[in-house]
């Protein structure tokens, strides 16, 4: 199975997101930024993204639009 992935810069969110989805039996990985995210991306091959709008660097919205132009 693959991951779901967790975007987002406040590690509360990514924490509890994460624990939650690892008690329901899903890997989840954490990225505290797009560009780190984006980095991995061919090594995760992520089921689903979990992505926070306001990010520092590169933002969600703009993360979104590269995501669709390589997988549309």
């Amino acid at each position: 199975m693959n991951p779901i992935c967790i975007v987002d810069d406040e590690p509360s969110i990514c924490s509890t997101v994460a624990s939650i989805l690892k008690d329901e039996g899903y890997k989840a990985l954490v990225f505290p930024d797009a560009e780190s995210f984006w980095l991995k991306l061919d090594s995760v091959e992520p089921s689903l993204v979990l992505l926070d709008v306001w990010l520092p660097g590169m933002d969600g919205m703009q993360l979104l639009k590269r995501l669709h132009d390589r997988f549309p």
